[in-house]
């Protein structure tokens, strides 16, 4: 989220768009809240809570029994999200007939959200940093899901997306007061591509690595690149971590420690490793420094 001050106050607001074509193709219904629950986490990450927001609707041809059923659902879907996060839409827009001769675009509704920002001077900076913990909160799964994953690997018609906004609710609660209470250096949620592709991109635009580990599962490939509710990365100093972990048992969102930063090289546990220098090769960008 981008984060801007007010003039003459150490308060301001954030701003984030999201969207998920891919995943209101798999579930209009799901994929559609799927995006505002992204818009909370991403915000939540700087310390502000969803206070309203603006969409824009993408969808195929209405005549299209097919298609008028998605667009049915896609509204449907973020009207019950909104009403389950209390937030309002205060405007948008709706483009219809998107398609070619190759086909119809799949339901997108792109979600503009709004957050505001208590302290400025407390947002978390964004860079990695040799010596910190690393910890990812929510809850794991290793379930098979709509994702960038799946839609790669078994092509785009595979598995339904996970959404949870109560647990959302609680997720940016406890990063709201974590912010506020100065106790994290660095805050990453976690969105398209899981948990690992959340630690690679922190790694390559850092430019350091870290040795991680995820817990024992039945499908490691789902858990690490999985996109499930409510998970966003922690970057603490390790003097932090208990402090950290009782505050997410308070607000009721579990806690896992995945590892440090160290090296030059992200090492996962089990999984191989890869050196930084490749995954910004990957990545495509450059690494920001750390201040």
């Amino acid at each position: 989220a981008a984060v801007l001050r007010l003039p003459d106050s150490t308060r301001g607001f954030a701003l984030t768009l999201t969207g998920r074509g891919d995943l209101c193709a798999a579930d209009p219904y799901i994929g559609a809240q799927a995006a505002l629950a992204e818009a909370v986490r991403r915000l939540a990450c700087v310390g502000a809570r969803l206070l309203a927001i603006t969409d824009g609707l993408n969808f195929a041809s209405p005549r299209d029994p097919i298609e008028y059923r998605r667009i049915a659902d896609v509204i449907a879907g973020l009207a019950d999200g909104l009403r389950v996060l209390g937030v309002p839409a205060t405007g948008g827009n709706v483009s219809l007939y998107n398609q070619s001769p190759r086909g119809a675009i799949p339901p997108t509704p792109m979600i503009g959200g709004l957050g505001i920002v208590p302290d400025v001077t407390r947002v978390p900076r964004q860079a990695l940093r040799s010596g910190q913990v690393l910890l990812l909160l929510g809850a794991l799964s290793d379930q098979p899901c709509a994702s960038l994953y799946t839609r790669r690997r078994f092509g785009p018609a595979v598995g339904t997306p996970h959404c949870d906004l109560p647990a959302e609710q609680r997720l940016a609660a406890l990063l709201c007061a974590l912010v506020q209470a100065g106790l994290v250096d660095g805050l990453r949620p976690v969105a398209a591509g899981g948990g690992l592709t959340a630690v690679a991109k922190w790694c390559a635009r850092s430019d350091i690595g870290a040795q991680v580990r995820w817990p024992v599962c039945e499908r490691p490939h789902f858990q690490l690149f999985g996109e499930y509710p409510a998970q966003t990365l922690v970057a603490a100093q390790p003097a932090q971590v208990t402090a950290i972990t009782h505050l997410a048992q308070t607000h009721g969102v579990p806690c896992h420690s995945l590892g440090t930063v160290v090296g030059s090289t992200l090492h996962i546990d089990g999984h191989g490793a890869l050196p930084v220098s490749a995954l910004q090769r990957a990545h495509g960008s450059p690494a920001v420094t750390a201040t």
